[in-house]
């Protein structure tokens, strides 16, 4: 073979090793995964992935504007939004500088697969949270963390990715400090996934069950707590997040079902005037108290709409007066939704905390007290604000609430007479709450 033969098959073989190793980076390209982004539901409902959304315009993973006083009725981004409760949310607004690009930042590494159930009881200021709470506990190896973001949030104040950290009374926000939130957020992530070594002294000390705290040897019984705790149902029930933070939380645990607890607006307003003077709302025109109540109600509807789309059978919402109303039967739809069996004992425990079946006569804090969850006659007590508001301000709530009268079945009050007289039921049963 001559030399110009020669150097023509070696220039024939390179050609081919080219190609073969263009072929492989192709190959490698094309199927490589695509890699899940950080952000949250958009306005639509899809995922940011931190490419081009549908409408050309590039998503960041960032979340709306802080410090910015909502004003609309549902929003996602705090501007106004005129559709009812359902309605597809209108896009996000140009984002800004602030607290809530620390949710496309902050890394939480959770484990996947370490046992047990994680259950968060997204609920709010005198809505019945504490009686969700001991109801949900009712179950084996319950591990029940109660305001785990108390210590992290000023009083009266709850927190949300969009617009900051907002008071209860007027919902007016401001930006939240970022040490603030991600301190937050790692301290849940510390107590669903069972790291009690690391998990805040404040927060252990708030965990029904074992105090280690006032155990000698606290390093041992915490050791014995974690596999308690992974073997376990952990619970946490909060007043303070807004359902936008729910958001967050329930992208990075996969494991994670909610329940979302709501309560008429006219009896959770006079509870709050009766137990927490601080709110000023007897001081306030009740046009506004009940509009600070409503509207973060109606962000916090139209948010969980979408992410039970985005989650199948993670997020159910429960009212208040279903509770009181058919106790035993909600529990047990509760339980059910949660994948998880109660104690055998728990239609003892239910008689004992909602029909007045008392062991002990009048323990210090049991029966009627304001931050107990025993009640002599539940029933009657979430029908109490009925001779306690006057019919003024009845009205004034329902003007404010009707969005979520239309969507809970609230009935909202014509006159006086019906205001007084119990045998009127003032919430009618339809498919979202039988």
């Amino acid at each position: 073979m001559g030399i110009k033969e020669r150097w023509k098959n070696c220039v024939i073989l390179l050609i081919l090793l080219i190609l073969l190793v263009c072929y492989y980076e192709y190959s490698i390209v094309q199927t490589k995964p695509e890699v899940k982004g950080t952000g949250r539901i958009g306005s639509t409902g899809a995922k940011e992935t931190g490419r081009m959304g549908k409408t050309g315009a590039k998503q960041t993973g960032r979340v709306g504007s802080v410090g910015v006083k909502g004003t609309g009725r549902i929003g996602s981004t705090g501007a106004k939004d005129m559709g009812r409760i359902g309605s597809k949310s209108k896009s996000m607004n140009k984002n800004q500088e602030a607290y809530g690009k620390n949710k496309g930042r902050l890394n939480l590494n959770v484990t996947q697969g370490s046992g047990g159930s994680q259950v968060l009881l997204m609920t709010y200021l005198r809505s019945g949270s504490s009686f969700l709470g001991a109801i949900v506990q009712q179950v084996p190896r319950a591990l029940y963390s109660f305001e785990p973001m108390k210590s992290y949030l000023t009083r009266q104040t709850y927190i949300s990715t969009e617009r900051g950290t907002c008071l209860f009374s007027n919902d007016r926000c401001t930006p939240t400090p970022k040490d603030d939130y991600s301190g937050i957020m790692e301290n849940f992530k510390n107590f669903y996934e069972c790291e009690l070594r690391i998990l805040d002294p404040f927060l252990r000390r708030r965990i029904s069950g074992r105090k280690c705290h006032l155990e000698d040897d606290q390093e041992k019984c915490i050791s014995e707590m974690i596999p308690y705790c992974k073997s376990g149902t952990r619970i946490a029930k909060t007043i303070r997040l807004s359902m936008d933070v729910v958001d967050v939380l329930m992208e990075k645990f996969p494991n994670l079902k909610v329940i979302h607890l709501l309560r008429d607006p006219r009896g959770m307003i006079v509870s709050r005037m009766k137990t927490i003077p601080a709110l000023g709302i007897r001081k306030m025109d009740m046009s506004l108290a009940a509009r600070a109540v409503c509207d973060r109600y109606n962000r916090d509807i139209r948010i969980g709409q979408s992410l039970d789309v985005k989650y199948p059978n993670r997020i159910k919402t429960v009212l208040y007066e279903q509770i009181v109303e058919k106790p035993l039967e909600t529990s047990l739809r509760i339980f059910q939704f949660l994948g998880l069996h109660p104690n055998k004992n728990f239609n003892t425990w239910m008689n004992e905390h909602i029909a007045g079946v008392q062991k002990v006569a009048n323990p210090p804090d049991t029966h009627n007290h304001a931050y107990s969850t025993y009640r002599a006659n539940s029933s009657a007590t979430a029908n109490a604000w009925r001779s306690r508001l006057i019919f003024e301000n009845v009205v004034k709530i329902d003007k404010e609430c009707s969005q979520l009268y239309d969507y809970t079945g609230y009935v909202s009050v014509k006159s006086s007479t019906q205001l007084t007289n119990f045998n009127i039921p003032l919430r009618k049963k339809n498919a979202n709450f039988p």
